[in-house]
């Protein structure tokens, strides 16, 4: 359910100095399903955050998030940029999106945020980069009935965690019933990783899950990612991630 949160919700959280680090070996964190964050695309949805890929990584298609059902990673790889693609599982065929010309610079924070409503096949999805929409491509028209979600994957395919991100990521969220507005995407970005509170500040729909990726003083590898909206914490699937000093 879509929430905008009044002035009074606002509070103060930690600034931002701190993200994931995938080395592309394996990687990845996973999260189980939860009726909070499953059937994302169902009336409307968004998923993405800040990314820093060091390459397309494993199998050229490194996962950001791989979620039973769907999809979004990092992917064709040339001349120090990446693209990203879109992916959602239907009953007769999946549906695949990327970016026409749009590509993500190597080594650079960026943000990335993918918005889609699963209730039609004929829709498309919406994809920002850095606060602005971008022409995308539909590579495979998806038939049929959306496919149930389940379990979440961060940084890695989560059903045999070889598909791992290469690179670093930060401030990842969800929200499910509704999209977020080109408006509330743009402040997403403009305001960086801030201590912009996607919880609880006034004017913006709050996210169904939010993993700062580090900043949440509770945050540890050997433990959990916060989830900083409900419980939906990100425990270590595979690997060695890390969590290093670094931000955008």
């Amino acid at each position: 359910m879509r929430t905008s949160r009044g002035s009074a919700g606002a509070r103060t959280i930690q600034p931002a100095s701190k993200c994931l680090d995938f080395d592309g070996v394996g990687d990845g964190f996973a999260v189980a399903a939860n009726a909070a964050i499953d059937n994302t695309w169902d009336s409307g949805g968004g998923a993405g955050g800040w990314i820093k890929p060091a390459s397309d990584g494993g199998g050229d298609v490194g996962r950001i998030f791989d979620k039973t059902g769907w999809l979004i990673d990092t992917s064709s790889e040339s001349g120090g940029e990446v693209s990203t693609r879109f992916i959602v599982a239907f009953s007769g065929a999946s549906g695949s999106w990327s970016p026409t010309t749009a590509r993500i610079t190597l080594n650079v924070w960026t943000h990335i945020l993918w918005t889609y409503d699963s209730d039609a096949v004929g829709n498309d999805p919406t994809l920002y980069i850095n606060g602005s929409s971008v022409a995308i491509t539909e590579a495979l028209t998806p038939v049929g009935t959306r496919t149930a979600d389940g379990v979440l994957g961060i940084g890695n395919r989560q059903s045999d965690w070889n598909r791992e991100f290469d690179g670093r990521l930060k401030d990842l969220a969800f929200w499910t019933g509704g999209e977020p507005t080109a408006a509330e995407v743009a402040r997403f970005y403009n305001n960086g990783s801030s201590n912009l509170d996607l919880n609880n500040t006034p004017g913006l729909t709050a996210p169904s899950a939010w993993w700062r990726g580090g900043d949440d003083p509770s945050d540890a590898i050997a433990s959990n990612i916060r989830d900083q909206v409900g419980v939906n914490h990100a425990t270590l699937g595979a690997g060695n991630p890390t969590i290093v000093s670094d931000a955008p």
